[in-house]
C-alpha cells in the first residue's frame, strides 16, 4: 500500500492553511481554526511552508466556502439574491471583507448555535414554522428547502438569520398572508356550493 505525503501550506495574512497530500490541496482552515492547527503542527514537527497567498487567490477561496456554505444549506439557487443585498451581481464582484462576512453567516458553525438562542425567539420560529405548515410549505417537517425559498423570498432572509423583531414581522406576514389564502377558499367554496 502506498504511503500519502502530508504537508502543510500556510498563509498569515489570509489566517489560511492548506492540507495537501502528496502535493496536491485536499483541504483546510480559516480563521481561528487555522492558526490553532497551524501551533499544533508547529509543534509536531510537520512539514509546513509559509506562504504569503495573493488577494485573488484569496478571494477564489472565499468564493469556493461561500458556494459550499450555500449549497450545505440548500439555498445555492438563491445565490444570485443574497449577493444583491451588497449592490452586486455576481459574487466575484464582491470584495475580501464582504466575502468573508457571507461566509461567517452562512457557515454551519453560525446555524449551530441557534440551540444558545432565547426561548421567545425560538417560540417565534416556532409559530413561524406552524404558519408555513398550515399555508403547505412545511409540510414534511423535514422540507427546509421550501421553508428556506419561502423565508427568502417574502422576508429576506433565513429563518435562523432572523432576530426578535424581523422575526415577529415575518410572522404578521405569513399570518396575513394564511388569512387572505383561508378566505380566498372559502370563497372559492361558497361558489362551488351555489353552482
Amino acid at each position: 500500500m502506498k504511503t500519502q505525503t502530508l504537508t502543510y501550506s500556510y498563509d498569515p495574512t489570509a489566517r489560511s492553511l492548506t492540507i495537501y497530500i502528496d502535493g496536491k490541496p485536499r483541504g483546510g482552515f480559516m480563521g481561528a481554526t487555522a492558526e490553532r492547527k497551524f501551533n499544533e503542527l508547529l509543534t509536531s514537527g510537520a512539514e509546513i511552508s509559509i506562504t504569503a497567498m495573493n488577494k485573488e487567490a484569496f478571494k477564489k477561496i472565499l468564493i469556493r466556502n461561500f458556494h459550499a456554505a450555500l449549497a450545505t444549506q440548500g439555498i445555492l439557487d438563491h445565490k444570485e439574491s443574497i449577493v444583491s443585498g451588497y449592490g452586486v451581481e455576481s459574487t466575484t464582484e464582491l470584495n475580501i471583507d464582504q466575502l468573508k462576512e457571507l461566509v461567517a453567516k452562512y457557515s454551519t458553525g453560525e446555524r449551530s448555535k441557534r440551540a444558545d438562542d432565547p426561548a421567545d425567539i425560538r417560540t417565534l420560529r416556532s409559530d413561524i414554522l406552524t404558519v408555513l405548515n398550515k399555508l403547505g410549505i412545511y409540510v414534511t417537517g423535514n422540507n427546509w428547502d421550501a421553508v428556506n425559498t419561502y423565508c427568502l423570498d417574502k422576508a429576506g432572509k433565513l429563518l435562523y438569520q432572523m432576530n426578535k423583531e424581523e422575526l415577529v414581522k415575518a410572522r404578521k406576514q405569513f399570518n396575513s398572508i394564511l388569512d387572505w389564502q383561508e378566505k380566498k377558499n372559502i370563497e372559492i367554496r361558497r361558489k362551488q356550493q351555489m353552482n
